[in-house]
């Protein structure tokens, strides 16, 4: 980790609205012993007048230009819209800028491609913000697997459950349940199936609802489903298992715990030991001792800008999201499976459930 007293990461935001304002801008304010938020910018007059009243003293740029003509900013966070993405990053690397999309990355391998390129040529680092890695479920399907012996690995499912709404698409939630599937089967695909829903048809982009399936290199096979949007779907956790994890030695089923915590403090589900919620009673996660222990992508971003660690999630790697988008959305268009070539990044980038750190941390949850 970097040391407290090395020169903080000044840090310019595109985009003030929901993503960059409450997402990326509250993660950098925690971590201001590592970086300085020095400012925004945004097109929309609402979005700047709410960043303005959340984070007061900061700079508000008039436009992107003016941010990365800024000596201040030596990273810049793209949180516009997202088919922006993609070329605001090129923008901010070829400003000499580092550069984190949240996501998705980009729609296309050949965007990918260009971006990676773009930030070895600015000898500047380039990611995506993939925080969804630290939900809770996510973690102890991690945990349990590097903790446990599986044997030969057979078989990954994710269900992440009802749609968040008729509109819900692949680039959004779903670059997220991907990256997870990746981790946990520990491979990239050769072959790609997939059906959509699309409520709209006259928006290919609204995929609505999928199911996609995905033979990996390494030969497990795994499953994404995201069910049809219903009543209330997108909030019940009670509609079947979160994760399914197949070996020859172990069979793991993980239940719905996304955000456990954060559900009972808000909603007041705390009625015994354990905590109640509404449609099941969870067993406490092994993992909640050192939940916070985990190194943050904060953290982890911090040390490969300042000591060249590797990063914690590669271009390369989300990369393989966006050859799995197109991939898919082939799949559906032709009722065939398509088959991909894995020229995923070597070694495969570990995310490290077990390691932790040596920060200390006091459970003050009410269980």
């Amino acid at each position: 980790m970097p040391q407290t007293n090395q020169q903080k990461i000044g840090v310019g935001i595109l985009g003030a609205g929901g993503a960059g304002r409450t997402i990326m801008g509250k993660d950098i304010a925690e971590h201001a012993k590592l970086y300085d938020l020095i400012g925004f910018h945004d097109p929309f007059p609402k979005s700047v007048e709410q960043a303005a009243a959340q984070y007061p003293g900061r700079k508000f740029y008039e436009s992107c230009e003016a941010l990365l003509d800024d000596p201040a900013v030596e990273l810049v966070l793209v949180a516009t819209p997202h088919h922006a993405h993609y070329s605001n990053a090129i923008q901010a690397l070829k400003a000499g800028k580092h550069c984190v999309v949240i996501k998705p990355f980009c729609y296309t391998v050949e965007e990918a491609d260009a971006m990676i390129r773009a930030a070895k040529d600015a000898g500047r680092l380039v990611s995506c913000f993939q925080n969804v890695r630290w939900a809770m479920d996510f973690l102890l399907a991690m945990e349990t697997i590097q903790a446990r012996d599986f044997g030969r690995l057979l078989y990954v499912a994710s269900h992440p459950g009802g749609g968040h709404g008729p509109n819900d698409n692949l680039y959004t939630w779903g670059s997220h349940w991907i990256d997870q599937l990746l981790l946990l089967a520990g491979s990239y695909p050769v072959e790609v199936s997939a059906t959509f829903w699309s409520p709209e048809e006259t928006d290919p982009d609204k995929q609505g609802s999928y199911a996609i399936q995905m033979r990996m290199s390494s030969g497990v096979m795994t499953s994404l489903n995201m069910l049809p949007p219903s009543l209330n779907a997108s909030s019940r956790r009670d509609l079947g298992a979160r994760y399914q994890i197949v070996g020859t030695k172990e069979h793991y089923i993980g239940w719905r715990v996304d955000q456990l915590v954060d559900l009972m403090r808000e909603h007041g589900y705390v009625g015994s030991e354990q905590g109640q919620v509404p449609y099941y009673a969870p067993r406490r996660p092994h993992f909640l001792e050192y939940r916070w222990k985990i190194p943050t992508y904060w953290e982890s971003l911090a040390a490969s800008i300042r000591d060249g660690a590797p990063l914690l999630i590669p271009p390369e790697h989300t990369r393989q999201i966006a050859k799995i988008y197109e991939a898919a959305t082939k799949s559906s268009q032709t009722g065939r499976t398509v088959a991909l070539v894995d020229d995923g990044p070597r070694p495969f980038p570990v995310f490290n459930v077990l390691g932790g750190t040596q920060d200390t941390w006091v459970n003050t949850y009410p269980f």
